[in-house]
């Protein structure tokens, strides 16, 4: 998840350690300035639209994802020469 979403725009809630996840809700709860920087944060981690929806040319990231994708299917349907002596052997 912290992948695609920019951990300084929200509070993950971490269930392994919810007093500290608890700390910092009431730390924002006391603090505007920080709940306001929090809030201008871009709510996407650097890179996501690259990786996760980049499908046009002229779209971010220039398509990068379609392409990912294209290639692992030709990689699937047209298996190179060595792999296919190895499946039979």
């Amino acid at each position: 998840m912290l992948d695609i979403f920019n951990e300084r725009a929200f509070v993950f809630w971490d269930l392994g350690d919810q007093y500290n996840s608890m700390r910092k809700v009431t730390d924002l709860m006391q603090d505007s300035q920080a709940y306001e920087r929090m809030l201008a944060q871009p709510i996407l981690a650097e890179g996501t639209m690259e990786k996760y929806f980049s499908w046009h040319d002229n779209e971010p990231g220039g398509g990068w994802l379609r392409k990912r994708i294209h290639k692992q299917v030709e990689a699937h349907t047209n298996p190179s020469p060595s792999s296919s002596l190895h499946a039979a052997g």
